[in-house]
């Protein structure tokens, strides 16, 4: 009655740090989400100048995935214009309240093939439920913040 079921009892216990470790192996080299309040970014710019001046041609922001992640969507116009921003780290900033979304630093970001005509987005958490559909936003990169646009 009190036997102990030794080999299934170790298989489960490995099993279970084996999979706590996977666990936690995937989650340490990604930093938490951050949302924070930023000082005025320097210079604010419309979304045609950003397609001028950046070669990025904004098609959308939108709370996707149950309001956990924030897409921002874009067209590359000029590839070469757009490998400048690949070193700025992009930003999220909610009009109404300051509190900006940063893509994660290992995130796609970086990751992201600059081509002409390509269709690119890249991910947010959306920590706190920062932005919300309906609510402005603006893109913000380096010392340059793009006009608000319309959260969808």
């Amino acid at each position: 009655m009190g036997r102990a079921h030794g080999p299934s009892l170790i298989a489960g216990t490995m099993f279970a740090l084996v999979v706590f470790g996977f666990g936690l192996g995937l989650t340490l080299p990604w930093t938490s989400p951050r949302v924070e309040l930023l000082p005025p970014v320097g210079e604010v710019i419309s979304t045609r100048a950003l397609e001028r001046r950046f070669g990025i041609q904004l098609t959308h922001i939108s709370v996707t995935h149950s309001g956990g992640l924030v897409e921002l969507g874009f067209v590359v116009v000029d590839a070469f214009k757009a490998r400048q921003l690949i070193d700025a780290t992009p930003r999220l900033i909610a009009d109404d309240t300051g509190w900006s979304l940063q893509a994660p630093e290992l995130g796609p970001w970086r990751n992201i093939r600059l081509q002409q005509d390509a269709a690119c987005f890249v991910l947010f958490p959306n920590a706190r439920s920062t932005v919300k559909p309906g609510a402005r936003v603006s893109l913000a990169f380096g010392g340059v913040r793009v006009e608000p646009v319309i959260v969808k």
